[in-house]
């Protein structure tokens, strides 16, 4: 991956409550996006955009870079969260890129993550289009904070 890398990113937030749901974004390799009732829009996300993975009092979880369209979820096992398909109206397949041992936290001021132009609030939302500038900033903190990983 270059230094700088070109593509849509977004900032995808576990709650504080939820973050055990982690594991079950990296054992399916897909982010699901809780919509209810609204039927989410299938064209934001696509194969080449980045993710942010924030968890909520913790910091930046992971990288990762979406290998598909985002698309709604047929079944249970594809949306394996508490609520299923009935809360989860879209899901995102990824390949993590980055993941640090332990998150990275970046503190903020005035409600920005310093360092970023990303408001606070975007982390309310669980899935926020963000800047490449920004997107690309965060990745580079990771990097910094990570350990080489092990070929598999």
């Amino acid at each position: 991956m270059d230094s700088t890398t070109s593509g849509t990113w977004f900032i995808c937030t576990l709650s504080k409550q939820g973050f055990k749901n982690w594991d079950i974004c990296k054992e399916i390799s897909a982010w699901g996006i809780a919509s209810g009732e609204k039927k989410p829009r299938l064209d934001r996300a696509k194969k080449g955009d980045y993710l942010i993975i924030y968890g909520a009092g913790k910091g930046l979880v992971a990288t990762a870079i979406v290998t598909g369209p985002m698309r709604r979820p047929e079944s249970r096992e594809e949306a394996p969260w508490a609520g299923g398909i009935y809360r989860y109206g879209a899901i995102v397949p990824f390949k993590i890129l980055v993941e640090p041992e332990t998150p990275v936290w970046i503190p903020y001021t005035n409600m920005i993550i310093n360092g970023t132009s990303i408001h606070t609030s975007r982390l309310q939302k669980g899935f926020s289009m963000i800047s490449g500038v920004d997107g690309n900033y965060l990745l580079k903190e990771m990097k910094k904070n990570s350990k080489p990983s092990k070929a598999k």
